[in-house]
């Protein structure tokens, strides 16, 4: 995966038929298995899944290969990169603001109150706030307060798709980053 020193992060966005959360978690967690089975050059029976201290998984014994995945609704995302990475989607829909002035920084809550398009906004922050607690590996044991997404010490894009709202963070910008969108046919568009 890493060529030259070069860090490259690959985003695979999957637009599926809705199904429950456990066949989800299967249909991602096949394809990383044989992402890194690809990209390793190992067989599939090789690629051993395990889970850090808070639960982010990785793949024991590849030390430079790193994965996230996310799902809901009837979408899923899966980064894969060379360096640590956290990816989230979530579909915009009507943002619950209460929320956001629970859990939200003050910085944050002025984006969103200032913005034309609150749930928008809303769901940019977030899937940013999901995207690095699974980028640092320590789900919600920190408080989403605790964390202002405009001072974070990463790397950050957001992007919308087929209205869902797509957070990745990892450690620079200076890495590529690819994106791959496969509909219910698995037809690749490159956005």
């Amino acid at each position: 995966m890493e060529s030259n020193n070069e860090k490259e992060t690959r985003i695979y966005l999957f637009k599926i038929k809705p199904c429950s959360q456990a066949e989800m978690s299967l249909f991602a967690k096949s394809k990383v298995l044989s992402l890194a089975s690809k990209d390793l050059n190992i067989s599939p029976e090789s690629v051993v899944l395990k889970k850090h201290k808070h639960g982010k998984p990785y793949i024991y014994g590849a030390d430079n290969w790193h994965f996230n995945i996310s799902h809901t609704d009837d979408m899923i995302g899966i980064a894969v990169s060379n360096e640590p990475v956290g990816i989230d989607v979530e579909r915009i829909k009507g943002a619950n603001l209460w929320i956001a002035k629970r859990f939200f920084t003050v910085s944050e809550n002025y984006y969103i109150e200032s913005a034309v398009c609150k749930d928008r906004s809303f769901f940019e922050i977030w899937t940013k706030k999901e995207a690095y607690l699974k980028y640092i590996g320590k789900g919600l044991s920190i408080s989403l307060r605790a964390i202002d997404v405009f001072g974070l010490p990463c790397a950050m894009e957001s992007f919308e798709k087929d209205g869902y709202m797509i957070s990745v963070c990892r450690d620079t910008h200076k890495s590529g980053l690819t994106i791959e969108f496969c509909d219910l046919a698995y037809n690749k568009e490159t956005i």
